[in-house]
């Protein structure tokens, strides 16, 4: 056999090659540019072997042929074989030289006369899989070694790291047969990847040193440098992150050095994930900056993913919780691209826990069952853990027998892959879930070994255990050995809680009220400063929280209470619908596709929620993102002295907090105000759930109904209101956000509040700019379904006549229909836009609990087969609107969730979005109702406009309960009117 290569040297870009040659064995770089010909001049069954040397090359047959990859595995040391001339080229942009080694085997013995069909059946193992071809299997241990190198790389990228390794590991032994140490390392790192899936990270470590060896060994510098950050990585795995992040330091320059600017910036990802992990933030974000300072062509769509997830990370740590989700919705597209399902797993993941800090828990739920699917579908059980414990913070609130279940699975599958500092991890969730002293002690023991996030975490979960068992000074302790970085915003939450408790427990009420109020101002900015209504109401839910705890500290020490003004100040500030609405955006529908994605949720089978809700939330991540550059407004809260000022004799304001074991309400009227101490709020929460229980149904009994408002009255109202009072004013703690005023009954009173007064609901303090008692016009907007069908939206034939009725009534008002396809999310913006405009809504409207948006308006398709529309509040609440009036004659639409933290409904949008006044049901009534109380609330508000819409419902009301048809509660009390607070 005689064998021909050509010197490095020659950097000539013709190449030709002969069979007269002395057979001196020579290498060839590709050069940076341009392409490389290879003129074969050779006998009948010569071969032509070309071998890559660490970068990837492509091949063609001749000057008109399409360039391919050389092979796609080994990476970088694929190896091609024929009998033609060829033209190689560097794959990708151009850069370096690239190293090369051919062969032309002018007499090939059998192993080489083989190796063309070999390597064509390598390649279509790799890229289609497939069963191992006998024949060649039982060749030369270079074939078998191609096949089953390719065969892996297809197991790895279809999520089988189980046969991916077994697989690699049988390459691993072909290569070393066939004597390539340089493809026999690239075979060990394929197999680290597959042991890191497998979360075996001892036996992973074992391979990646060996991959290490080998590449050293063979003069490949960049095998040597990935190997070596694998194993780096594998130390943090295991238990010593401090190491990892030694070990990785200098790699980015060496990979840089090498031309490798890809690699370098996902090194730097790696140092910036492991300096924020141990609180490092700003070793963090130079890392971040040190990548993304990198070219973005020279990063994969996987690097790019990475390096966006550790930006929302960094975001998030900051407080720009906007920026934090519009950066991991990059990241997951960016995974999405790639096709991989671990790392889509890791970016709903962070994403799962984004949403669980900010108390969106129903959101948070969403993402991470699509990290559970996607781990499960990547085969990757440490990652799944993960996505378990996750799941069991979620659940924990609601279900701690399932949230339990959790974490021992993931426990388990931690204690499997002998990852130390995440089966802490696991025993801090469990010993949230039940304090027992072994737990306790557990956590306890692994202290020292943990970084300083992680610390932190394990101490507030004993210190929450010790307040659980009474014991002060080891909650004072364990609190007091917190570090002095910042918390993630759930743990400083849960910091600021636990401190206030034991202050409250020590009867230090005073100094739990200051800390309150502090961490109130600091989460009250960051509310602000979210630049959607989504993100705001998330956000402000937390603040719930922290008022559920204040009200507590304000009833442990009388002597210790402040003053009125601070009571109604930590009010106004907490009230989570009053934080909705910025007025920044334009009159325009800017959450088109998110509300497009909510029909087709809404309207989805339910074997096909889960995806379709996840579908929301990734069109809200991309919405989000469109409004980074949205500057929000003040919002100064008004002072208590206001209060008084809105009001007329005749008029009383109430407002209700609920803390964890009691209440409070603050009532004010034009002469002064004053505050009530309340019952428990656990009876309180009870009866309200009663109450609506009560109501579920129109055949519900009257009498149970009667009670059950009674009680709610009598722990509400406990003095009564003047008997002189005409209209009331309630602006509710979030947990009461369901209840029906005007049902209630107070003491003394036989009948409901509505046959004494008006009842409305507010936010805040109720907008004193007078009723336009003389309106310009009243836009009837239809969308009875008539011309389409859905089985689960039947038309509403009794909506197409309401506007002439109305107009009947209002004969002195010009009335403006629109229906069918003229009525569109543009139509509906104009009319809820003009100034004092009276808005009149017939269509089916929908409230779904859980999951916030899920409120709001169907309307008609654009033609018969077209799919329905839908908007949603989420594309209102921060658009200004100016109508007076808005009359929703659709179902559900001022329903709010019963959650302890109350929600959002199409209603309550409108309102903060600007709109004076809105009517609206609770929940589904029939068409016959809507008959009876429409006509009659306008016939009330033209005979009398100048008492305005309040007055006006309770009129309909009355109506209804004076007849025979709609006299029970179910009918009359679904019906609510909300008012626009300053």
């Amino acid at each position: 056999m005689t064998t021909v290569r050509v010197d490095a040297a020659d950097l000539h870009q013709r190449w030709p090659l002969d069979c007269g040659s002395d057979g001196v064995l020579r290498d060839r770089f590709v050069p940076a540019q341009g392409v490389l010909d290879i003129d074969v001049q050779a006998p009948a069954g010569a071969v032509l072997v070309i071998e890559e040397r660490g970068r990837d090359l492509d091949i063609r047959s001749g000057p008109d042929a399409a360039f391919e990859a050389i092979s796609t595995r080994p990476p970088r040391l694929g190896l091609w074989a024929g009998a033609r001339s060829v033209q190689v080229k560097r794959s990708g942009a151009p850069g370096t030289e690239a190293p090369l080694r051919a062969t032309l085997h002018c007499t090939p013995d059998a192993a080489h006369a083989g190796l063309p069909a070999c390597s064509a059946a390598a390649a279509a193992l790799a890229a289609k899989g497939g069963a191992l071809p006998p024949d060649l299997l039982a060749g030369t241990p270079l074939c078998r070694a191609l096949l089953q190198h390719g065969l892996a790389t297809f197991a790895s990228r279809s999520g089988s790291p189980a046969e991916a390794a077994r697989l690699y590991t049988d390459a691993i032994d072909s290569w070393r047969a066939a004597g390539d140490a340089s493809r026999e390392g690239a075979g060990w790192l394929g197999l680290t990847e597959q042991r890191l899936r497998l979360a075996d990270h001892r036996a992973a470590l074992v391979a990646a040193e060996r991959a290490g060896e080998l590449s050293e060994r063979d003069g490949l510098p960049y095998f040597a440098a990935r190997a070596r950050a694998q194993a780096c990585l594998i130390h943090g795995y295991l238990g010593d992150p401090r190491r990892a992040s030694d070990c990785l330091g200098p790699l980015p320059d060496a990979f840089m050095a090498m031309g490798e600017p890809g690699e370098a910036a996902n090194t730097w990802y790696s140092l910036g994930l492991l300096a924020a992990d141990a609180g490092r933030v700003d070793e963090a974000e130079s890392a971040a900056r040190q990548a993304l300072a990198i070219a973005p062509s020279a990063i994969t769509p996987i690097v790019r993913g990475r390096l966006l997830q550790l930006s929302a990370r960094l975001a998030l740590e900051a407080g720009r919780i906007d920026e934090s989700i519009a950066a991991i919705g990059g990241a997951i597209a960016a995974f999405e691209a790639a096709g991989d399902l671990r790392w889509q797993g890791n970016a709903y993941l962070f994403a799962a826990e984004l949403h669980h800090g900010l108390g969106a828990d129903a959101e948070a739920r969403v993402f991470a069952e699509a990290a559970v699917q996607r781990f499960n579908g990547a085969q990757a059980p440490a990652r799944l853990a993960a996505a378990l414990l996750v799941q069991a913070r979620i659940l924990a609130a609601r279900d701690t027998e399932a949230a339990w279940r959790a974490t021992q699975r993931a426990r388990a599958l931690y204690v499997q892959a002998q990852m130390p500092m995440q089966i802490v991890e696991a025993d801090v969730t469990a010993l949230r879930l039940q304090a027992t002293p072994e737990a306790e002690r557990a956590v306890a023991d692994a202290l020292a070994s943990l970084p300083a996030r992680r610390a932190d975490q394990a101490r507030l979960a004993l210190a929450a255990a010790a307040l659980r068992r009474g014991d002060r000074v080891a909650a004072g302790a364990e609190l007091g050995r917190l570090s002095d970085r910042s918390l993630p915003l759930a743990a400083a939450l849960d910091r600021d809680l636990l401190r206030a408790r034991l202050m409250i427990d020590e009867g230090a009420a005073a100094g739990a009220l200051s800390l309150l109020e502090r961490a109130i101002d600091a989460l009250h900015a960051l509310v602000r400063r979210a630049g959607t209504p989504g993100l705001r109401y998330a956000l402000a839910r937390r603040l719930a929280l922290l008022r559920r705890a204040w009200v507590d500290a304000y009833l442990a020490d009388p002597a210790a209470r402040p003053g009125f003004e601070a009571a109604w100040s930590v009010l106004a500030r907490t009230q989570v619908t009053a934080l909705l609405g910025h007025g920044t955006a334009a009159a325009s529908v800017a959450g088109g596709s998110v509300d497009r994605a909510l029909a087709d949720a809404l309207l989805a089978p339910e074997d096909e929620t889960a995806e379709r809700d996840l579908s929301v939330q990734r069109e809200l991540m991309r919405f989000y993102a469109e409004r980074l550059s949205v500057a929000p407004t003040a919002s100064p809260v008004e002072r208590w002295v206001d209060v008084g000022r809105a009001l007329a004799p005749g008029q009383v304001w109430i407002a209700f907090a609920l803390g964890e074991h009691g209440a409070i309400a603050l009532k004010a009227t034009s002469d002064g105000a004053s505050l009530h101490r309340l019952e428990s709020a656990e009876a309180i929460r009870r009866s309200s759930l009663a109450l609506r229980e009560a109501l579920s149904s129109p055949t519900g009994s009257v009498a149970a109904i009667e009670a059950e408002a009674r009680n709610l009255g009598e722990r509400l109202f406990p003095d009564g209101v003047d008997a002189s009072a005409t209209q009331l004013w309630v602006m509710a703690d979030d947990a009461l956000a369901s209840v029906p005023w005007a049902l209630l009954r107070m003491p003394g009173h036989a009948g409901p509040l509505i046959e004494r007064m008006a009842v409305s609901t507010t936010s805040g303090i109720p907008v004193s700019r007078a009723w336009a008692r003389e309106p310009p016009a009243l836009t009837a907007l239809v969308a009875s379904l008539s011309e389409a069908r859905h089985e689960e939206l039947a038309p509403l034939f009794g909506a197409e006549q309401e506007p002439r009725l109305i107009a009947g009534i209002v004969p002195d008002m010009p009335v403006t229909v629109m229906t069918g396809a003229d009525l569109d999310e543009t139509t509906l913006l104009e009319a809820l836009a003009a100034d004092a405009n009276w808005v009149h809504v017939a269509a089916h409207g929908i409230h779904r609990e859980g999951l916030p948006g899920y409120s709001g308006l169907w309307l008609a398709p654009v033609q018969a087969d077209a799919p329905l529309r839908f908007i949603g509040w989420l594309a209102l609440a921060d658009t200004p609107l100016h109508a007076g009036l808005v009359v929703l004659n659709a179902c559900q639409l001022a329903q709010a969730d019963d959650l302890p933290d109350g929600g959002v409904d199409f209603a309550t949008a409108l309102v903060s979005a600007g709109v004076a006044h809105v009517v609206a049901a609770r929940w589904t009534i029939s068409d016959a109702a809507s008959a009876q109380w429409v006509p009659a609330f306008y016939a009330a508000l033209n005979a009398d406009r100048e008492a305005g819409p309040a007055f006006a419902l309770r009129a309909a009301q009355l109506r209804m309960r004076a007849g025979r048809a709609f006299r029970h509660p179910y009918y009359w009390a679904s019906l609510v009117h909300r008012q626009q607070s300053r």
